[in-house]
Order: structure tokens, then sequence, then C-alpha cells
């Protein structure tokens, strides 16, 4: 029986072109990427860096290793204005969006660095959102180039620690080469991801409140003079829908699906039909299990779930376009905007936060959502 762990990586270039020979480099990122797939054909993709307009990466991830490397090789001797901070968060905003509507999945990230790249200056920030996505599972590694700062080294092997991954140092292009092959290997999973059993992963107390967000609620479902049936139990009244793809259930019966199909919390699960991340009140799931009111025990998570889920993503991997973000904020720009910021001088107090509007990741210093322009506070 196979593993519940195929793995979506990114790639983050925090290189310098003048430092790393950028056409070999990416010759060893698509051999990485052929590697991965060799073990499992169901792992996908991407890449990011920065140019002068800011964060580059492609719209989602592709299975297609050689359309992604190619696309990115114009922008290669391009890349500047390198923000790690920047950059680490639009990968873990990326993941989540990711996790809302994918299932089965172990998340990667690679950072790939050189002496030139700049600290980091937000590390507590960072830390405070991975805090929240590393029971995905998530894992963050480092790769650094030809480093000369102990200081900053050590730094480094510490925050890949707590993002449950490694920090590597390399000398040359072989070396490089050589983690990467290694990184091309399967993560270790710490829950028991079996998929003819229950998923045994567990959500912190205090992180339940940011998966619950990020979850949608069931839309009831009007008939329309049509007859409709549960898509579990095959019965019709009192039906619910999916938001997303409108497969319409008992709240009954998802509660006995959502024993298989959650995240490591009972209320928050897996639709049946599209992977979207749904939740039911908790209290309703406690009652219902308590009193085994459920219209029909769901089968258990079965292979054949997570192929169809792959067989969708391929249907809409195609060519995936670049995304070239607006140039971010800088440090100066961010003290002189008070309509916008609200900073505290003591960092730890900022947190991570979701926009109850859009549902898209900031942090508490934002007075109104950059995505959605609403008011958060």
């Amino acid at each position: 029986m196979k593993d519940i762990n195929s793995e979506d990586t990114i790639i983050f270039l925090a290189t310098d072109p003048n430092i790393i020979n950028f056409d070999i480099l990416l010759q060893y990122i698509r051999d990485f990427c052929i590697e991965k797939q060799k073990i499992d054909s169901t792992d996908r993709f991407n890449m990011i860096s920065f140019i002068e307009n800011g964060p580059i990466y492609f719209e989602d991830f592709t299975y297609n290793p050689d359309y992604m490397i190619n696309s990115f090789k114009p922008y290669a001797k391009k890349i500047k204005n390198i923000n790690v901070d920047g950059g680490i968060m639009v990968a873990i905003t990326f993941i989540i969006d990711t996790f809302k509507t994918v299932a089965g999945k172990t998340m990667r990230l690679i950072v790939i660095m050189d002496k030139l790249t700049p600290k980091m200056k937000y590390q507590e920030v960072l830390e405070d959102l991975i805090s929240k996505v590393k029971d995905f599972p998530f894992f963050i590694d480092f790769i650094r180039f030809n480093s000369d700062d102990p200081k900053e080294d050590a730094r480094y092997i510490k925050f890949a620690k707590f993002c449950n991954g490694t920090c590597f140092f390399v000398k040359n292009l072989k070396e490089l080469y050589g983690v990467l092959i290694e990184l091309s290997k399967k993560k270790k999973l710490k829950a028991n991801y079996k998929l003819d059993q229950k998923i045994e992963l567990k959500i912190p107390e205090e992180n339940v409140p940011f998966f619950e967000n990020m979850a949608q609620n069931l839309v009831k479902a009007y008939s329309d003079n049509k007859i409709q049936k549960c898509s579990i139990c095959g019965e019709p009244k009192n039906l619910y829908k999916c938001p997303k793809c409108g497969a319409i259930s008992h709240r009954e019966c998802l509660v006995s699906w959502s024993e298989f199909s959650n995240i490591g919390i009972i209320n928050v699960f897996r639709c049946q039909n599209c992977f979207n991340l749904l939740k039911l009140p908790y209290e309703f799931v406690i009652n219902v299990l308590n009193k085994k009111q459920g219209k029909k025990e769901s089968e258990q998570i079965s292979i054949n779930w997570l192929n169809e889920q792959d067989k969708q993503l391929r249907e809409k991997d195609g060519s995936q376009e670049i995304i070239i973000g607006k140039s971010l904020i800088s440090s100066d720009e961010i003290q002189n905007t008070d309509e916008i910021f609200d900073l505290k001088n003591d960092i730890d107090k900022i947190e991570i936060i979701i926009c109850p509007n859009c549902g898209k990741l900031t942090t508490s210093e934002f007075k109104i959502c950059l995505d959605c322009g609403k008011n958060l506070k």
C-alpha cells in the first residue's frame, strides 16, 4: 500500500547570477525534478525568484519540469533584489492556497543561497507562520553556496531545524548537484499516512482556528423542483453542497466521511468530490458522532480517491503562466505608510492572520488587506 506522500516542491532561487552559473543550475534543478518523478510521477514543481519588478513564479505547480525550466531561462540573468523573507512568505502563502484544494501532499520548499544573498530581517514573523503550517506536512531545506558568514550559517541551521529540514553547505557546483539529488528523495513523515487507515495527523489546539479559517462552510442545497440525493447515502432531503463543486450530501453523512478525510481536526475535511477544504460546526460533529446519527458509514480513503485527484490536476496542468509580482514595499516605505501599516516596535507581537473577506494570508501589522482592500481591524 502506497503512503500518501506525493510531494509538491518549490525551488526558491535566492542567488546571484554572477556567483552561480545559472545555465548549469537550471539543468541541475531539472535533474532534481526528473529524479523525483522517477520515484513518484505525481510529484509537482514550482520556482520562485526576484527580478526588478518583484517576485517571479508560476501560477500553479506543474508536472512538467522541462516547461518550467525553459520558461524560467529568459529571466535567470535578470534575477536581482532578492528578498529572502518575501520569497519564503510568497512560497508559504502559495503552499497554503494549494493545501485548501489538494489532498495527500507533502509540501516542500528548497532555498538555494550564496554569499551575496541578503539576510533574513523578520525571522520571528516567518517562524510564527511556519509554526502553523508545519503539520501539513511541510519542510524547508536550505542550500548555502560558498557562504562565509559563520553567524548567519548558524542562524540558518537553527531555522532549518525549526522548519523540519536541513541546512546544507556546498563549496562548488558538483557538491550542489549532489545535495539536490539527495533532496530528490522522499521526506519521512511523522504521522502514519497509510491509505488503508484513518489519517492520524493531529493539529495542535492553538493552530485549530488558523486551519478552520482556511476551510469553507457548506451551502444549503435547494432543489428547484428537481429530486436531489445525497452523494454518500443516496437519500434525499436536508441536503447541503460544497461551494466549490456543488457536490450534495447530508451533513450527517459528511461527519462519517470526515472521520477518514479530515486534516487532523475532526470538523475540517476534504470534499469527497473536488478535495476542497470544508468545515462543519465542531459541536455538530461531536453530537453526531456521540449519537451515531450518521446515515451511512463512509468508505475509508482508497488509492482511487487520490488517483482521481491526480487525474484532475493533470487535466488543469497545461502551460502554467509566469507571474511577475509588484515590487515588495521596502522598510523605508513601510515606516512612512501609516494608512496601510500599524507597525509595532516589538516584532514578536506581529502575527499571521487570514483576511476574513478574501481568505488571503497577511500579517497583523496591516490595517487593510492588500489583495481585496477590506479593513482588517
